[in-house]
């Protein structure tokens, strides 16, 4: 597409009222379809016509990429207010499952139509499944490779062995005449024995963090399905609940999710605090902002004790796609100063950051 054509899809039909510029038909088809979105004299007609919007719908799916698409999308239950038409059969068969969409579906669960509520957990699964796809091997192969340690050893298992380590330490051994090193001593480690290490999700559900509860939640569902730890989820704002027992249904536990409120931090970890069995085998994930409604003092002592306990405690200041721009700064500052990690992470890099939290190499 040549620079003029671009320029006259971004300003629109009024930038060219002499019909100066020829549009192919394919293009004519992407012009018309942004005109219903953003021009004012013809937006009316997604306004006013559920059958218009329906088959807008299904045209930006046909015409644009996925992104856009999605992108689109938004923008028109934003625009338009289209809340209520979401579950009707004609609209909700044209929704792309995103974030913001589930966001939408979950903040207005309570609507649904009882004749469409098995369509929409469809949907939600789907999106589920999708974000599951990309980041549960990473997610597994970290707890693998790091919670299964125990006592270092001579003679491990293949799939224990420390390969850097064993070939740094044979290097002595090079053979030239091979071309190999012959190795003498395998180093690595043995499997632990003794008792399940516990993490703990702790995840503020405030509407500034509305994301990361999802996300986390799905992560927390990941987490339940490795049999060689004990995964709990606890979703907060000035009140606290206990999701652990749903975290074999993700449909069940996102639907069970309450989006926004205000925050009680304290009263979250102190509760998490009752479900610890050893110390030193649990991890837990304080996934929140830090803006906490009550005193930043005093959640910065309960933290500093359970880390004074042996308990290995992170801050995550988000778990999302974006990073975390807005948060406590004073609070997490002291927490730094502490040795209390405090970062932003993303589903993708959640395994990452689970491996260093368990070998204690953050």
């Amino acid at each position: 597409m040549d620079v003029n054509k671009k320029w006259r899809l971004i300003l629109g039909p009024d930038s060219d009222p002499e019909s100066l510029e020829e549009l192919d038909s394919d293009i004519k088809n992407i012009d018309s379809s942004l005109s219903l979105l953003y021009d004012k004299t013809e937006n009316n007609l997604l306004r006013r016509s559920r059958v218009k919007l329906n088959e807008w719908l299904g045209d930006i799916r046909n015409l644009f990429p996925r992104d856009k698409t999605i992108f689109l999308q938004k923008e028109a239950i934003e625009k338009f207010k289209i809340n209520e038409l979401l579950f009707e059969e004609e609209t909700f068969s044209n929704l792309t499952p995103d974030l913001e969409l589930i966001k939408t579906i979950l903040n207005l669960k309570d609507q649904i139509p009882d004749e469409r509520l098995e369509d929409v957990k469809s949907l939600v699964k789907e999106f589920a499944a999708d974000i599951e796809r990309k980041i549960a091997w990473n997610i597994q192969n970290s707890v693998y490779s790091n919670l299964s340690k125990s006592d270092p050893t001579y003679y491990p298992y293949r799939r224990f062995i420390d390969w850097k380590k064993t070939i740094k330490r044979n290097l002595k051994y090079y053979q030239p005449d091979l071309d190999a090193i012959v190795i003498q001593r395998l180093y690595g480690h043995n499997i632990k024995s003794s008792g399940l290490p516990e993490v703990f999700l702790v995840v503020d559900s405030s509407a500034s963090m509305s994301d990361s509860v999802i996300y986390s939640s799905i992560i927390a569902s990941i987490l339940a399905h490795i049999r060689t730890i004990e995964t709990s989820l606890i979703i907060f704002d000035n009140g606290f609940v206990d999701l652990t027992d749903q975290l074999d249904d993700i449909i069940k536990l996102l639907f069970n999710i309450q989006l926004g409120g205000g925050t009680d931090i304290k009263k979250a970890l102190r509760f998490t605090q009752t479900k610890i069995k050893n110390p030193d085998q649990s991890y837990i994930f304080l996934i929140s902002d830090l803006y906490d409604n009550y005193n930043d003092a005093t959640l910065f002592d309960l933290i500093k004790h359970m880390k004074d306990d042996r308990i290995t405690i992170h801050c995550m200041l988000s778990m999302d796609q974006k990073g975390k721009l807005s948060f406590n700064k004073p609070l997490v500052n002291r927490l730094t100063d502490y040795e209390i990690p405090c970062y932003a992470a993303s589903p993708d890099t959640f395994g990452e950051a689970l491996g260093k939290a368990i070998s204690g190499n953050y």
